[in-house]
């Protein structure tokens, strides 16, 4: 049985790192506006907000976060791992998610609902870019409203990738053809080996 996925991703420690940003290179995709420069690591995770014609009018802001590479002589995750609720550290990466929503919104980083999610979707695997990929939607009361959190997962060469969104729920069904397309064009900074 693998390792609570990568020690619960290190996600404790993205969490406490908060929204600090490293200056490597920035990962530029079409009609999306990168924010500063990171290493798109889960201390220091790639925002993209939407800014194409296919964007919803209510928003859309994602965080891009990659855990780090297994140790040597470790099998490689798979969709099939983060689906399973044995290996799956759920509640671990919900802490990095709570995190994620505070920098996607920074007005939440007061708000006392901010402690729980009022949403959990249940994990539905799918096909995209090429690769399996696990998506879970989770929702966030605040005094603000309602926000809706669609988080994806998928595991390459080694590595597991997430892309965390924050939109209106009204706006949940027009954000899904940009934040495919986000997937698909952040498919092309995966490992070669």
């Amino acid at each position: 049985m693998p390792r609570r996925i990568l020690t619960a991703f290190g996600l404790v420690a993205g969490l406490v790192a908060g929204p600090a940003l490293a200056a490597s290179g920035d990962l530029a995709v079409p009609g999306w506006r990168a924010g500063p420069p990171a290493e798109a690591t889960l201390e220091a995770p790639q925002r993209y907000d939407c800014t194409g014609p296919a964007c919803p009018s209510a928003g859309l802001s994602c965080l891009y976060a990659v855990a780090p590479p297994r140790p040597a002589g470790s099998r490689w995750l798979s969709a099939e791992d983060v689906m399973n609720p044995d290996v799956m550290p759920w509640a671990d990466y919900e802490v990095w998610l709570a995190g994620a929503a505070r920098q996607l919104k920074p007005a939440l980083a007061s708000d006392p609902s901010r402690s729980g999610f009022a949403e959990r979707g249940v994990p539905a695997l799918q096909a995209l870019g090429g690769r399996d990929v696990v998506r879970r939607d989770y929702g966030l009361r605040t005094r603000a409203g309602y926000l809706a959190m669609p988080a994806f997962l998928w595991g390459a060469k080694g590595r597991l990738y997430t892309l965390a969104c924050a939109t209106a729920p009204e706006a949940r069904q027009a954000a899904r053809i940009p934040m495919i397309g986000l997937i698909e064009a952040l498919a092309v900074l995966e490992p070669d080996e």
